[in-house]
């Protein structure tokens, strides 16, 4: 666990939204993930109105919906895609392949539905692909080919040629 929020202990978070956006905000600290409780219960009130109490959880562990089971007072998920930075060259050699790996937080657990675009250096996204890069394809200027040579939670690779 990365931090808690508990509103028993005087760090009240109101919403699953809420504890979302802290861990958009504690990304840089290792925040992958969250999870928000929150329970209403008359018993514990002397005036007999609802007593609400809330924690969030910000978690260093990616999110797998997957591996947990719904619970009607838990609301848990990740952060959605966030770029941290790009490891690779910011120039290539004629005839050499060279390797670009993205790293972040929250890609897609299926790697085949990532994709990078190679563009000129004073380009944009909907610029045409160098004609000196190969290894990659686009159906449309924002649809491009091929999926990572790896991938991870974390991370994704690709290896283009310029000739």
């Amino acid at each position: 666990v990365l931090q808690k929020y508990d509103s028993d202990e005087g760090m009240p978070v109101p919403s699953a939204c809420h504890c979302k956006q802290l861990c958009l905000d504690h990304v840089d600290e290792g925040c992958a993930s969250w999870s928000f409780w929150r329970e209403a219960d008359s018993a514990w009130s002397e005036a007999g109105t609802p007593r609400t109490r809330t924690v969030c959880f910000l978690l260093t562990q990616d999110f797998s919906g997957a591996s947990t089971g719904a619970h009607p007072d838990w609301t848990s998920g990740g952060v959605d895609l966030v770029l941290r930075d790009l490891n690779g060259r910011t120039s290539a050699t004629a005839g050499q392949e060279f390797e670009l790996t993205v790293r972040g937080v929250g890609f897609p657990v299926e790697s085949t539905k990532q994709r990078l675009k190679v563009v000129p250096f004073d380009g944009h996204c909907g610029s045409l692909i160098p004609r000196e890069v190969t290894r990659m394809s686009c159906s449309n200027p924002y649809i491009c080919h091929p999926p990572p040579v790896s991938a991870t939670a974390r991370s994704a690779t690709w290896r283009p040629k310029i000739f």
